[in-house]
């Protein structure tokens, strides 16, 4: 019988085939390459020590490394540690060190001012949590020093949303329309620009892109990275104590095969691209 740790292993696996099949190709293009560009303009010293939390796509990791100076620190954070190990086996970069951690992004225990910029891919979970995720972030980085992330905005993956409503109704129709809410609130992109003045953060710009990822069937759209750390882990994290998160997490999974079964899924994707200094 396979073990609970041959299973995730395996998962991890196929992941990866259905991330470097689908997902890496559009992301890379659309999103990696202007964040890449946002990092390569910041005012890097010989050494810089960089933080990445919650990092899913090996592509982005690979091409930063690639573009660093010798003896660089690159610090992936993640509070659950299931990638690290394909994370790591992702680059070869001799002149680079490499360090994981598995930490609550809201609670790093980094010293204040150590870190010259950040860079993060955030899902739909951190997106409702940056008020603690990004004080965190701003306490360990140095004065003066970037934030760079991207972001799902207010259009990406109409699919998830409307499924994930029509779930959350039939389990918590009280909590729903309070959720939906703030989830259309936390997208917004002038919220997030808000959140960051009052952090006490100096926003300095952004863009957006849009583009589609198309999966063959449903299995491989659910084993994709972008849809599980981005959509259905919120799933299982949602702060509402009453709504049980695997309950919801297994209808919203029902609904997706149920909806497409065997067909092939175009997912939009609505992509905000930011950078903001700590002030």
């Amino acid at each position: 019988m396979p073990t609970k740790q041959t299973k995730s292993d395996d998962r991890v696996t196929k992941q990866l085939v259905v991330d470097e099949t689908f997902v890496d190709p559009l992301w890379s293009k659309n999103v990696e390459v202007p964040l890449l560009e946002m990092c390569c303009a910041c005012n890097m010293p010989d050494h810089p020590v960089i933080l990445m939390p919650e990092l899913r796509l090996r592509s982005l990791l690979h091409n930063l490394a690639e573009c660093l100076p010798n003896k660089s620190k690159i610090m992936i954070v993640d509070n659950s540690n299931s990638r690290f190990e394909s994370l790591r086996n992702s680059i070869n970069a001799p002149n680079i060190n490499l360090y994981f951690s598995t930490q609550e992004m809201g609670g790093l225990n980094y010293a204040d001012n150590s870190f010259h910029f950040a860079l993060t891919e955030l899902g739909l979970t951190s997106i409702c949590r940056m008020d603690v995720n990004f004080a965190s972030y701003r306490r360990v980085l140095k004065p003066g020093s970037p934030l760079i992330w991207c972001a799902p905005q207010p259009g990406s993956f109409p699919a998830f949303f409307d499924i994930l409503e029509e779930c959350l109704f039939a389990i918590e129709s009280k909590d729903c329309k309070e959720i939906m809410k703030n989830i259309k609130s936390a997208m917004d992109p002038q919220h997030m620009q808000d959140l960051l003045s009052m952090l006490g953060y100096t926003y300095k710009g952004g863009d957006n892109v849009e583009f589609k990822i198309m999966f063959p069937n449903t299995e491989q759209m659910l084993l994709s990275t972008l849809t599980e750390a981005h959509y259905l882990n919120y799933c299982l994290n949602l702060n509402y104590p009453n709504i049980n998160g695997k309950k919801l997490l297994t209808a919203v999974i029902q609904s997706f095969n149920q909806y497409f079964q065997d067909e092939s899924i175009d997912i939009p994707m609505k992509i905000g691209i930011h950078s903001a200094i700590k002030s």
